[in-house]
């Protein structure tokens, strides 16, 4: 069978990091600010992990995922000779040679590799697909 086919356990998206440790992590990691603005996470002033000054501006802020949940979702109809593709991402993997498990390990998409924090508003846009990352060259 497949190479995909014999990763279905990799690509059945489950994660052994819970969503709320992965906004924890991600916050920590990211000094509690929106990495594409700079602008402060609004609950960690109240919580007091920032400082507040009048200059200083703060939003509320999402974890915002690299490699998308959708990419978890069932494709429909699929013949059973094609079971395996049922998600996009095992078709990423089988044709385009990305490898959701190679690069992010066990925690799939609830890695910090995964994830940056971003406001609302940088994370609608991205959502939307107005923004996007490119990679870094080295």
């Amino acid at each position: 069978m497949f190479e995909a086919a014999e990763k279905l356990d990799c690509l059945d998206g489950r994660s052994p990091i819970d969503p709320r440790d992965l906004r924890q992590l991600t916050l920590m990691r990211d000094n509690n600010r929106c990495v594409l603005t700079s602008v402060v996470n609004i609950r960690s002033l109240w919580k007091g992990k920032q400082s507040w000054s009048s200059e200083k501006k703060a939003t509320h802020t999402k974890v915002t995922r690299i490699i998308s949940q959708s990419l978890l979702t069932d494709i429909q109809g699929t013949p059973e000779v094609f079971q395996w593709a049922q998600t996009a991402r095992a078709i990423d993997e089988r044709f385009g040679g990305l490898s959701s498990c190679d690069v992010l390990g066990e925690e799939i998409l609830c890695s910090p590799l995964n994830a940056f924090t971003a406001g609302n508003a940088v994370h609608e846009e991205f959502d939307c697909l107005n923004l996007w990352l490119t990679p870094a060259v080295e």
